[in-house]
């Protein structure tokens, strides 16, 4: 069995007292209905403002398979915004992420952090998001891989790459292996990518030393990993993660210590 981060008394006695018998219970897995039901009253009880609702999924394509959670205001996006500090980002940001991941205001929230206004554009329209790129200072896009691998081909034919510095690759952790197995860099363009366990909710990231990198990453240390027997779960540690107790990441076989040139463990992530 793999954990990260260390095991401490002070930790096991934090999701002790956070879970109660359910965190005895060494084979439980939450389902997403429990996430769901525990997330519910653990805001009501911390008084939290529940400021809406995300799905627990990318691929909305059937809207029936499809589980609302709540978002409350403890769920800052802190790794993009840590992002966009890291590449220097100026003038603004063009959005392609679809509407229907209820992403906007959390995004405009790290924008308006940092000084720096939102442009939209939908995920497959590149002749508006090219527009938008031609006729601002924006220079850098948050969007999904597909997204953005369309968006940097319609550049690359029409020879504009120039107006594309950096992209922020919001990567559904259910994808990683299309992402793990991708054939198509973005040369000449400046990578962070975030693996994602619901949209919005950052499980792991990247900093200056692993930009570019497809399979390593640092993993969000607020939330405890296990790995037993080539499954990976996933527990909420503090008050700014949605509870969760030993919840199954789904796509993700194993993790494994990475060398990389950062003080910050890395890892490697293997479906």
């Amino acid at each position: 069995m793999i954990v990260f981060p260390e095991d401490t008394p002070a930790l096991l006695a934090t999701l002790e007292q956070r879970y109660q018998e359910t965190w005895h219970d060494k084979m439980h897995r939450d389902t997403i209905k429990e996430v769901v039901v525990r997330a519910q009253s653990h805001a009501a009880e911390a008084s939290m403002s529940v400021i809406g609702q995300y799905p627990d999924r990318f691929n909305l394509d059937d809207p029936t398979a499809v589980t609302a959670l709540p978002r409350t205001d403890f769920l800052q996006w802190q790794s993009l915004e840590a992002s966009l500090e890291l590449l220097g980002v100026q003038g603004g940001v063009l959005n392609c992420l679809p509407v229907g991941l209820q992403l906007q205001y959390s995004v405009h929230l790290v924008l308006d952090r940092l000084g720096l206004f939102q442009a939209f554009s939908l995920p497959h329209n590149t002749t508006l998001a090219i527009d938008i790129l031609e006729q601002t200072r924006v220079r850098t896009v948050v969007a999904e891989p597909a997204a953005a691998q369309l968006l940097y081909d319609a550049l690359k034919t029409q020879n504009k790459l120039s107006l594309l510095e950096s992209l922020v690759l919001i990567v559904d952790v259910r994808n990683l292996n299309h992402e793990l197995n991708s054939k198509e860099p973005f040369a000449g363009v400046n990578v962070f990518r975030e693996l994602h366990l619901f949209p919005g909710v950052v499980i792991a990231y990247q900093s200056m030393a692993l930009m570019n990198q497809t399979a390593i990453y640092h993993l969000d240390s607020t939330y405890r990993w296990e790995c037993v027997e080539g499954e990976v779960l996933l527990t909420g540690c503090t008050e700014e993660t949605v509870p969760m107790v030993r919840f199954p990441i789904p796509g993700l076989s194993g993790f494994s210590p990475a060398a990389t040139n950062t003080n910050e463990p890395a890892f490697s992530l293997s479906v």
